[in-house]
């Protein structure tokens, strides 16, 4: 079995970015196989692929995971540019989790429904 870590980027703005680093780190250490970012538009949270780019350099083994990239929210060929450079600068630890979502909020948020 393998066990991954959400990082902790809830906290949006008011989150050190030396806090989600150190944690990276951390996760790395104590051999989790995936630190993981959700994408939640409608609370205040980091990107999700913004904060796994961030985090990539700091780590070299462990995988870099979207828990749920909210695809109807999305430009479909942006974010694939961006997940494939994402893969490619990381070595190919990216692992993309998408879904079509179904909390309103999310949508509402982004007045899309």
């Amino acid at each position: 079995m393998r066990l991954g870590i959400g990082l902790p980027t809830y906290q949006g703005n008011t989150l050190a970015p030396d806090v989600v680093f150190e944690f990276a780190r951390r996760a790395e250490a104590l051999g989790f196989a995936a630190v993981a970012a959700h994408d939640r538009p409608a609370h205040e949270t980091w990107e999700p692929l913004l904060t796994l780019a961030a985090v990539a350099p700091l780590t070299r083994r462990v995988r870099l995971a979207t828990t749920a990239i909210l695809l109807p929210t999305r430009s479909e060929p942006f974010l694939v540019k961006q997940a494939a450079l994402l893969d490619r600068l990381s070595g190919g630890r990216l692992d993309l989790g998408l879904v079509v979502g179904a909390r309103a909020d999310d949508f509402d948020v982004l007045d899309r429904q």
